[in-house]
């Protein structure tokens, strides 16, 4: 990194100090940039801080939250059908479907970590969401919406219960 960075940013600048147009002006500030920006390490750790935020993020919506309905579908499926594969944790990816269940279940996760701010009120608010995925699972064209207030619904005095089950 360091050695070859530096080699491969003398030969830029020099690549860009032979040319005279405006457009090698702004390829230069460019590199300067960069390599002011190289140098200080304080700006490259959190910048790489930043993209594992965001990777991390990226991860959680489109791929976390897309196997937990997956297998949500699994067990909807497996109960009335023997023969049910593995793959139908797949069946999002499957048929392409991801813009609104990413959506739900982004809100989902969402609304939960705002509730845990209050600690009591996101643990009665994790019991109250936990069947938003088997709602995506089951029909996975319902809105925002729906999928909160059905899940709110089918929660209604059993989260005791949930409890114990999870205890």
């Amino acid at each position: 990194y360091g050695r070859l960075g530096t080699v491969l940013n003398h030969a830029l600048v020099s690549l860009v100090d032979s040319k005279s147009t405006s457009d090698s002006t702004i390829l230069y500030d460019i590199l300067n940039l960069v390599n002011k920006i190289r140098q200080n390490r304080d700006i490259v750790i959190w910048c790489i801080l930043i993209l594992t935020a965001f990777g991390s993020l990226f991860y959680k919506i489109f791929v976390a939250n897309m196997l937990r309905v997956g297998e949500c579908r699994f067990f909807l499926e497996s109960r009335k059908y023997r023969d049910t594969k593995i793959s139908k944790i797949l069946f999002l990816y499957r048929h392409r479907i991801f813009k609104e269940p990413a959506k739900i279940m982004f809100f989902r996760w969402l609304y939960n970590g705002l509730w845990y701010l209050t600690i009591v009120g996101g643990i009665i608010k994790a019991y109250e969401y936990r069947m938003i995925p088997y709602i995506i699972a089951e029909n996975h064209e319902v809105t925002r919406a729906e999928a909160f207030a059905l899940s709110k619904e089918m929660m209604r005095g059993q989260k005791w219960k949930a409890f114990m089950l999870d205890v």
